[in-house]
């Protein structure tokens, strides 16, 4: 019997959180970028420079923005990243 990850679904359970979400525009369209790339279990990874080149700003910009969506209780990071390892971030419903 195929039992379903607690976690199973959260993508989609995520998306009117983010649109809810008391956060400035600019995190709100990182957040929208990062569904696209989530997967349905709410786990994301994305280099920094891609975010940075898709949204034509410095990757300061970008850690910025990942900072005020941890601080609104939207993602969490689950891995840490260095040197060619991203971070992982995880949704929060």
């Amino acid at each position: 019997m195929h039992h379903r990850n607690p976690r199973d679904g959260i993508r989609d359970k995520w998306m009117p959180r983010v649109c809810a979400a008391e956060i400035d525009g600019e995190t709100r369209a990182l957040m929208l970028v990062l569904y696209q790339y989530m997967t349905e279990r709410g786990r994301v990874s994305v280099p920094q420079a891609v975010l940075a080149d898709l949204f034509q700003v410095d990757p300061r910009r970008i850690k910025e923005r990942m900072r005020r969506a941890r601080d609104a209780g939207l993602i969490v990071q689950r891995g840490v990243a260095y040197q060619g390892r991203t971070a992982e971030y995880e949704a929060v419903t």
